[in-house]
């Protein structure tokens, strides 16, 4: 894109694992959360924010304009289980769901995003969820 553009595109994905199955176990969800972070940078994007719940992984993620949302996650997600069941083979084979979420976030917004992606096991436990931010699936 020519650098005379302005964009400020904050996107927030959730996606979860095959049938909500609690894959993401303890002893593998900070080597996952590197999985996504590694494919992130593989296509150019920093992650922002990651972290993953034992049935959800959450990315929040500031993208080009070039970069098709449904593409980038789709890439994302295949690339993340791929290295992870490389990695820990069958005896924590992960497959994601079909689908995810994605919410545009206003710059104004990203540091409230990312304390909630960061505090993700607190949040969970105190039951302080955001129905938004944590939907994977249509209405």
């Amino acid at each position: 894109m020519a650098s005379h553009v302005f964009h400020q595109l904050y996107y927030h994905f959730v996606w979860a694992t095959k049938d909500r199955l609690p894959l993401i176990t303890d002893d593998v969800c900070e080597q996952l959360i590197q999985c996504v972070e590694e494919a992130c940078r593989q296509r150019g994007v920093t992650a922002i924010a990651c972290n993953a719940m034992p049935d959800h992984v959450h990315l929040f993620v500031r993208l080009e304009p070039a970069t098709g949302v449904a593409t980038f996650i789709g890439e994302i997600k295949g690339a993340s289980s791929y290295a992870h069941n490389r990695r820990f083979g069958s005896r924590h084979h992960l497959k994601w769901q079909d689908g995810y979420g994605v919410v545009t976030v206003r710059a104004a917004e990203t540091e409230k995003v990312i304390r909630y992606v960061t505090n993700q096991q607190t949040l969970h436990v105190a039951r302080k969820t955001s129905r938004l931010l944590e939907t994977t699936d249509g209405p």
